[in-house]
C-alpha cells in the first residue's frame, strides 16, 4: 500500500532557537489519517508513542524536546485520538491496527531502522511492534511503561492512582470524568478533570505541575470524548495479558526507565527488564509517571547515555 503524507507546515528555525518543526498527516489506509509532528533533523530518528490508549502526543512532545537537539523526533497521534481520524468502530481500533500504523509511519519517513520510544501504554505498543518488526528497530525505550502482564499490576496501578483521594475528592473526579461526555465544552471539562486526577501520577505534584509544557487536553472536542472509547477498544481484547515470555529471542537493546514513585508498580518494570535478553532498568528517584518533567536532569542523562551506546 502506498503511504502518502499531506504536509501542513514546515519551517526551519535559527540554530540557537527551537529545533526545526514540521507537521502533517500520514495516510494509513482504511480511511485513517495520522497526525504527526517532527522535531529536529539530526542524529538517529526516534519515533515516540504516547500513552492512553486514547490520549495524544500533545501531552508528550514538548517535554521531550531536549532529545530533538541531537536526534530527529517523530510524534504521531494514534488512530482514534488527538488530531488523527476519530474512530468509533471497535473492529478498527486494536493492537494489530496500532502496530500497522506505526509501520506506515516508518515507511513514510523512509526509516530503515529507528529507535522506538514508548511512554506508558505506548511502551506496550513499542514492544509488540519490535516483536513483529525486529529488523526495523535499532533500540527500544520503555518509559513509565504499562506492565507486561495485567494481573496483579493493573488493579494495583488503579488503586495507587486513587490512594491519595478522600471520598469527596473521588466523587468529584468521577463527576468530572462523566462531564466530558455531556458538556458542550469537552476541552474545559478535560482540563478540569486532569487538574485533579493527575496528582495521582506525580511524586511531588505541588512542585511538578507548573513544569508541564504539554497539554493532555489539546485534542479537538470529538477526540476528547472518544478517549475512553479508544482505551476500551484497544485494551479490552487483550484480556488478562501476560507477555513476560514473549521477548526472549528479541535481540534489540532496551532501556526501561521508571519513576520510583510511579503508580504503575516498579516491580512491573523489573519484569520488563527480565523479559528481554539485552535490557537495562534505570529507576528515577523522586519521580512518578512523568520523570521527564519531575526529574529531567536524571531522566535525560540516562536517555542520552543509552542513545549514545
Amino acid at each position: 500500500m502506498a503511504v502518502v503524507v499531506i504536509a501542513m507546515a514546515a519551517c526551519a528555525r535559527p540554530s540557537d532557537g527551537p529545533p526545526p518543526f514540521e507537521e502533517g498527516y500520514v495516510e494509513a489506509g482504511d480511511s485513517v489519517r495520522l497526525y504527526y509532528q517532527k522535531l529536529g533533523d539530526g542524529g538517529e530518528s526516534i519515533v515516540a508513542l504516547h500513552g492512553g490508549p486514547g490520549l495524544d502526543a500533545g501531552y508528550l512532545a514538548l517535554d521531550l524536546e531536549p532529545l530533538a537537539r541531537e536526534h530527529t523526533m517523530i510524534f504521531y497521534d494514534q488512530r482514534g485520538a488527538g488530531r488523527s481520524t476519530v474512530i468509533t468502530d471497535s473492529t478498527r481500533v486494536n493492537l494489530a491496527a496500532h502496530i500497522a500504523d506505526l509501520e506506515r509511519v516508518r515507511e513514510r519517513f523512509g526509516l530503515e531502522r529507528m529507535v522506538v520510544y514508548g511512554h506508558s501504554w505506548g511502551s506496550m505498543l513499542a514492544a509488540r511492534y519490535a516483536l513483529e518488526h525486529p529488523d526495523r528497530v535499532s533500540a527500544l525505550v520503555l518509559s513509565s511503561s504499562a506492565p507486561p502482564r495485567r494481573d496483579p499490576w493493573m488493579p494495583q496501578f488503579s488503586a495507587n492512582l486513587h490512594a491519595w483521594m478522600d471520598s469527596a475528592t473521588a466523587a468529584d473526579v468521577a463527576q468530572l470524568a462523566a462531564a466530558r461526555d455531556t458538556t458542550s465544552d469537552p476541552q474545559a471539562a478535560c482540563r478540569a478533570f486532569w487538574a485533579v486526577f493527575i496528582r495521582g501520577y506525580l511524586a511531588e505534584p505541588d512542585s511538578s505541575l507548573a513544569r508541564f509544557r504539554g497539554d493532555v487536553c489539546s485534542a479537538p472536542p470529538d477526540a476528547i470524548r472518544n478517549q475512553p472509547v479508544v482505551g476500551r477498544f484497544t485494551l479490552g481484547p487483550l484480556g488478562s495479558w501476560d507477555w513476560r515470555s514473549d521477548f526472549a529471542e528479541l535481540r534489540v537493546p532496551v532501556l526501561i526507565i521508571h519513576g520510583e514513585n510511579d503508580p504503575i508498580p516498579i516491580e512491573s518494570a523489573r519484569e520488563w527488564a527480565a523479559a528481554f535478553p539485552d535490557a537495562r532498568l534505570v529507576t528515577i528517584e523522586g519521580a512518578g509517571h512523568f520523570p521527564q518533567i519531575e526529574r529531567p536532569e536524571q531522566y535525560f542523562e540516562a536517555l542520552n547515555a543509552f542513545l549514545a551506546r
